[in-house]
């Protein structure tokens, strides 16, 4: 019917009564995408932190964790707080980041 807004489940009616599909994180608290945008940086860190492997690349992160742009997003959160090193394609952790893991493993 003309004039009529049916409200489906993941839709939100824009300014002009137009559906748009919501992302699934675009439905929740900030203190939960927070949360996760956390896990996905301690996920990062433990990675660059783990006795194995020290340098990553960006795309070996993106496949050991799954998704891309929380990946991507993490990445430089971890660069912008001094966290890791980047270096083209490449991150590690920096020093102050491996100085204060081992103060945690102790």
């Amino acid at each position: 019917m003309p004039g009529v807004s049916i409200k489906r489940p993941g839709a939100a009616v824009t300014a002009r009564g137009r559906h748009r599909r919501l992302s699934p994180m675009q439905g929740q608290p900030n203190e939960m995408v927070a949360e996760f945008d956390h896990r996905t940086e301690r996920t990062i860190l433990a990675l660059l932190l783990s006795d194995g492997q020290c340098v990553w690349s960006v795309e070996e992160l993106i496949t050991e964790i799954g998704r891309r742009l929380d990946t991507v997003d993490a990445v430089a959160a971890l660069s912008a707080a001094g966290l890791i090193h980047r270096c083209g394609e490449f991150v590690f952790a920096t020093r102050a980041a491996v100085r204060f893991d081992g103060i945690e493993q102790q």
